[in-house]
């Protein structure tokens, strides 16, 4: 069967269930700079999320009847266990609820044998094409890769921070390269999100550079689409706490409007304690 989803192809397959579910399998390409611009030992938390958001707007476009794009509006995922590359990773929306208003609301899940290591729930807005996009103009000086947990200059999507009382807040970067652009806008917006948080760990709460940053929770609330073309940042308010344990939120801003929240939480490792909680088998 050709790939349903064009451009990165992340998804193979796509098909409805008698359920009413969908299921399709997650194409891993180690190729693409986005999710693999360095080696991991797993399935970047980014690929499961861009698998889910394309899965559910295949599906939100099949119950609208017609094709317009969508956008993301919110997000409620959990984070159980790391996906291996080497085993085939299943993505599925559970019976999706019938388009109301023009939103679609999906339980999502991806599965990995008995495992399941991720699930939640995706609502998506259908958005024209001048809505749909994250596409900040100009462009400033990246911070430093090693912060972000990226090898190459180019793989960073923020600027550096600036005092921005009673918070802080980095610049959005434009992306450049082609596999950055190929994603789908709400996944890269997430990844700047990523980045933010990231950073802000090695900053504020000196995690190590060989330091490891486990995903567990994820929770986006959009209150309003980027506009396209204009200069956006992200804002925080954090402060240190002390632990490993992290939870880190981020404000999508322009100059005049909060369209968005995004909220992460994580569990930072030393890097021993990664590698032996990997050959446990635990995460």
């Amino acid at each position: 069967m050709a790939p349903i989803l064009t451009r990165e192809n992340v998804l193979t397959t796509l098909d409805p269930q008698p359920s009413g579910a969908w299921a399709g399998r997650l194409r891993v390409d180690e190729r693409n700079t986005f999710f693999f611009d360095h080696t991991l030992d797993h399935i970047p938390g980014m690929l499961l999320f861009e698998g889910l958001l394309r899965a559910a707007e295949h599906v939100a476009v099949a119950g609208h009847g017609s094709p317009p794009g969508f956008r993301l509006s919110s997000a409620r995922l959990r984070m159980t266990k790391m996906c291996e590359k080497d085993q085939p990773v299943d993505v599925e929306i559970l019976a999706p609820a019938p388009v109301h208003g023009g939103v679609q609301h999906c339980e999502v899940v991806v599965r990995q044998g008995d495992a399941t290591p991720c699930a939640g729930t995706l609502s998506l807005t259908p958005a024209t094409d001048g809505e749909h996009g994250c596409s900040p103009p100009g462009g400033g000086r990246p911070i430093d890769p090693a912060l972000v947990h990226k090898r190459d200059r180019e793989a960073v999507l923020i600027g550096a921070f600036h005092v921005d009382p009673p918070g802080y807040r980095a610049e959005v970067l434009p992306p450049t390269n082609d596999d950055d652009l190929a994603v789908h806008p709400d996944t890269l917006l997430l990844e700047m999100c990523r980045q933010f948080a990231t950073s802000s760990m090695h900053v504020f709460e000196g995690l190590p550079f060989d330091g490891l940053l486990l995903l567990t929770t994820i929770d986006v609330d959009m209150r309003a689409p980027v506009p396209p073309g204009r200069p956006i940042h992200l804002w925080s308010g954090y402060r240190p706490r002390g632990g490993r344990k992290y939870s880190f939120s981020a404000e999508i801003r322009t100059d005049t409007e909060t369209l968005g929240v995004v909220t992460m939480a994580a569990n930072g490792l030393p890097k021993k304690v990664y590698a032996q909680l990997r050959d446990s088998g635990r995460i």
